[in-house]
């Protein structure tokens, strides 16, 4: 094969890696156990879900673990392309300050609304007892005087 060459160290046993023209991807006994390496420019040009796949195939790895190595390349490439934008950053902080002032505001306005409603409570409870009050003292008043009209009743009858 023209283009392998045989790593240091490497075991006479190691099994042959398709290249990416070959269109058989069948080991052959025939061609030798020498590994292909790739130059930047080919790997550059290998799909990457396609390797994870072999890889996976080879491995037995599970598809979930396949799954989350896709994503890390995606995302490490991402990571690599797009550039930090620490306007928005900025913009952020700003509208956490915005938030964080918001919430001590409501914070004291709640304080103050529970305070309020803790003196309407005590007012009205404090009305309501007087009402009782007022309401014993009248019906109190209401049958002393049906006794004494009754009592006046019954010695009218009488005599």
């Amino acid at each position: 094969m023209p283009n392998e060459t045989k790593c240091e160290g490497q075991a006479s046993s190691t099994p042959h890696v398709k290249r990416e023209n070959e269109a058989n991807p069948i080991v052959k006994p025939e061609e030798g156990n020498e590994l292909h390496i790739y130059s930047a420019a080919e790997l550059s040009r290998l799909n990457q879900r396609e390797l994870l796949a072999d890889i996976q195939l080879l491995d037995g790895t599970s598809g979930l673990e396949i799954y989350m190595r896709q994503l890390m390349f995606v995302f490490s490439e991402q990571l690599k392309r797009s550039k930090l934008n620490m306007a928005v950053l900025k913009e952020y902080q700003r509208h956490e300050e915005e938030f964080l002032r918001c919430a001590k505001d409501l914070d004291e306005m709640t304080a103050l609304r529970d305070a309020e409603k803790q003196k309407y409570d005590s007012l009205r409870k404090q009305q309501l007892d007087k009402f009782m009050a007022g309401f014993s003292t009248i019906s109190l008043k209401l049958k002393e005087m049906y006794q004494v009209s009754l009592i006046s009743s019954l010695i009218a009858t009488t005599e």
